[in-house]
């Protein structure tokens, strides 16, 4: 529910209904490092911790650029010799703002690789651990919040930050640094939380209690506050940047005086190239397309009115106006999910999935929705049926859809939502869209040895894979293109292998050839394939015969059946030579040739020739 079809394939892109009015969902983060000289050393040969800091930074903006989101980035840094903030403001030692505010660009990666990649000191220096100086964390989050509030473009947007560090209490052993840090945290949470309520109207839920209280260490708090795994810590990030998206308000009717408001989720998206722009070659600025359609009779422009879709029928062409094909199959539909019935679970097969399906979650824009509808997800779950309704939006024609249940699945360690509780919308087949295969029948047991079934058998477990690649495995065109198209930005000499994971795994079957060899043996396979060349594979090119030249060549093409490969021209020619008609079609002038060349044949040019004055009377019918 993370990922927006393509309008072009998403049946449940147009609902015709409004949609929903949520908050901005334009993201405003920034990463808040500790730059103290502790977190520079390297342990164990591996990078340092602010090193891996940067690098994750520099991940995450990549992946944004990647995903198209308009997301901004910022990277404050804390600990340094050097101060710069906003404005140039005084009284904040410590503190350097190494990039503002921004959309994530080619400019602002390659600053954070140069930086990653320099041997030597960067010019804001890092704090040194025995320093009479110190870093008052409260500042930190004073030039956070003015961060966020002198930047235009972090308006109407959705504030993060995240603080990076490897020592568990930045504020010190000292109770007034920690109750000022308090002060200004709760603070900061108002004033966002402030921004937020003017365009979300409701009560104050409970995690902005629990975040308004710091002290709050009870096992929840912990649970749903703390990553133990890394693993852990990149689902969380996935699921906050990856939003639900709504595509529309649909309902589900069940009779005449009920029904429930709810809207459509988008599950997957195909990922596709984006089009490339075409810009002015003097300017580089984008070239604006206009599409006009001419009449070919008058010459002049025709308007959207002027234009008729047309389907021809017995010869005879149907005409439509734009408003009647639109109407047409849905005078007597009702537009949204509308329930026929229910039907076991087992009764609804595989194949019958004709499209991606969506998913559809209650609203609470009718009173009761979301209640009801859970009632309704328990019992189908519990009785193991689905819901067979009729479904159309405002642009398409009525469809016959499955509802399967999905209940409410929690984490039982964080308590946070894993699968939540709605309805899978699948698109049935009708009568007309299912195919009967001819298929051969399959082979039974008894056919085959127990040689060639052991090795079947043997083959069949070694090459298991361990999960399923499905959702796993990178698009390879998609890295690639991004690849080269950021190696063009930021002016790199080469890019970086791409990993192609739909390419067979060398090392995996190299590991596997006792139990491939083995089956290729009983069932008597060759060793290798044959291999050819491109050169070779091709078919020579046949050597071009030029025109017959005397009335030999006529009586051999004559015998081999080769009149018909002559063109017209070279047929009339040889007519005109015998004096004989040269009207007619093609079959007709190769009808005069076999009976001028069968009567002047011999006896042994007939038993070559066979009876030809068939093929002849054929050809002239």
């Amino acid at each position: 529910m993370d990922l927006l079809l393509d309008d072009a394939e998403n049946e449940y892109a147009e609902l015709g209904a409004e949609s929903d009015k949520e908050i901005p969902q334009k993201d405003c983060v920034l990463f808040i490092i500790d730059a103290h000289e502790r977190m520079t050393r390297r342990s164990h040969g591996e990078p340092s911790p602010f090193m891996q800091a940067l690098r994750g930074v520099i991940n995450t903006m990549q992946d944004r650029i990647l995903t198209g989101d308009n997301d901004m980035f910022g990277v404050l840094l804390y600990g340094t010799k050097k101060a710069q903030v906003p404005n140039d403001h005084q009284g904040f030692p410590h503190i350097f703002l190494l990039q503002e505010l921004d959309l994530p660009s080619a400019e602002s990666i390659s600053k954070l690789n140069r930086l990653l990649e320099s041997k030597e000191d960067p010019a804001f220096g890092h704090l040194e651990a025995h320093s009479s100086e110190t870093c008052d964390f409260s500042n930190v989050l004073w030039v956070t919040s003015m961060i966020f509030n002198t930047s235009k473009q972090a308006k109407q947007t959705r504030r993060r930050a995240y603080i990076i560090t490897d020592n568990d209490s930045p504020t010190g052993s000292s109770s007034s640094p920690r109750q000022q840090a308090i002060t200004r945290a709760c603070s900061f949470w108002r004033e966002i939380m402030s921004k937020v309520r003017t365009n979300y109207k409701g009560t104050a839920d409970a995690q902005e209690l629990e975040l308004l209280n710091p002290e709050n260490l009870s096992d929840s708090w912990v649970h749903s506050a703390v990553c133990f795994s890394e693993d852990e810590l990149a689902s969380r990030l996935k699921r906050r940047s990856q939003r639900k998206r709504i595509l529309g308000r649909l309902k589900l009717k069940i009779n005449e005086d009920t029904e429930f408001s709810g809207c459509m989720v988008s599950m997957i998206r195909s990922y596709a190239k984006p089009p490339a722009i075409k810009l002015d070659a003097a300017t580089n600025e984008e070239i604006k397309t206009h599409t006009m359609r001419i009449c070919n009779v008058h010459g002049t422009s025709l308007q959207p009115v002027d234009l008729w879709r047309g389907y021809c029928y017995g010869g005879k062409w149907i005409l439509f106006e734009p408003w009647e094909l639109k109407a047409l199959g849905r005078e007597d539909s009702e537009q949204g999910l509308v329930l026929l019935g229910f039907k076991p679970r087992d009764r609804l097969k595989l194949y019958h999935n004709m499209k991606p399906a969506g998913f559809w979650q209650p609203l609470e824009t009718r009173a009761g929705s979301t209640v009801a509808v859970e009632a309704l997800v328990e019992s189908l779950h519990k009785k193991e049926r689905f819901a067979v309704c009729t479904y159309r939006r405002s642009t398409s024609e009525v469809r016959l859809v499955a509802l399967l249940p999905q209940p409410l699945q929690l984490d039982p360690n964080t308590n946070s939502v894993v699968m939540p509780c709605g309805l899978y919308v699948i698109q049935l087949p009708f009568a007309e869209d299912i195919r009967e295969l001819k298929l051969l029948p399959s082979m039974t047991e008894s056919e085959f040895t127990p040689t060639e079934l052991e090795a079947a058998h043997e083959l069949v477990r070694s090459l298991k894979l361990a999960q399923a690649p499905v959702g796993t495995v990178p698009n390879p065109l998609m890295h690639k293109h991004y690849a080269y198209l950021r190696a063009v930005a930021t002016h790199e000499s080469d890019t970086k292998p791409t990993v192609d994971g739909t390419l067979p795994d060398a090392i995996f079957l190299e590991e596997r050839r006792g139990p491939i060899r083995r089956f290729m043996e009983a069932f008597n396979l060759p060793s290798e394939a044959p291999t050819s060349s491109a050169s070779s594979s091709k078919k020579p090119k046949a050597e071009k015969i030029g025109p017959p030249q005397s009335t030999a060549d006529w009586k051999e093409l004559w015998q081999t059946q080769g009149l018909t490969s002559q063109t017209m021209t070279t047929l009339k020619s040889f007519l005109k030579e015998l004096g004989l008609p040269v009207s007619g079609k093609k079959a007709d002038l190769i009808a005069r040739i076999q009976e001028h060349l069968l009567a002047e044949a011999t006896d042994a040019d007939t038993l070559l020739l066979g009876n030809h004055s068939l093929i002849a009377t054929e050809l002239a019918s």
